[in-house]
């Protein structure tokens, strides 16, 4: 005769880790195979469905992969940032470079430190304006964030409009609103 096992939280919470971890398997059957031992025994697919029923495990993995969304989307803003902050910085070295160049030799002498003096200046502003316009959005909710790119459509849109992205990055960055630009015009 078998003797019912009652198996502790701990356990079925490290049954759900391992099911959350192992792909979400749907048929506890599958789940039973990956599961561990609890003292030399396995729980019943039956014992498994009523815990994935009873513990809404699905709905639960949902919350938990919403939050991964959210920390991998923050940390590729955060990593993307970082880059356009170094790219900032090494075009500044290199316009102070050139710069000096100019200052010592001329213009006649290099074009070529002509060139990355300008596209340098060109780089540091473009990538101020963008690694800013990253910072604020990092600081704005989905919705905030949603709610500013559908206004902008909309706007565009109704006034059958082209969005020049470069503008929006720069508005956006300097925290320019449209008011302002309409009160400017």
């Amino acid at each position: 005769m078998t003797r019912a096992i009652t198996y502790p939280q701990s356990y079925i919470k490290k049954c759900f880790n391992v099911w959350y971890l192992g792909g979400r398997p749907s048929f506890p059957g599958r789940v039973r195979e990956i599961i561990p031992d609890y003292d030399g025994h396995k729980p019943s697919k039956i014992q498994i469905r009523r815990w994935m029923m009873d513990g809404a495990w699905d709905e639960w993995a949902d919350e938990m992969d919403a939050k991964v969304e959210i920390q991998v989307s923050d940390a590729l803003i955060d990593k993307k940032a970082q880059m356009l902050i170094k790219h900032q910085e090494d075009a500044k070295v290199l316009a102070e470079k050139a710069l000096d160049y100019l200052k010592v030799d001329g213009f006649d002498s290099s074009s070529a430190a002509v060139n990355a003096y300008f596209k340098a200046t060109e780089e540091q502003r473009k990538t101020a304006g963008f690694s800013d316009l990253l910072e604020r959005l990092d600081k704005m909710t989905n919705n905030e964030v949603e709610r500013e790119i559908i206004d902008r459509l909309n706007r565009a849109a109704d006034n059958d409009q082209i969005i020049d992205t470069d503008v929006i990055v720069e508005e956006l960055s300097s925290g320019v609103n449209d008011e302002e630009t309409e009160s400017q015009e």
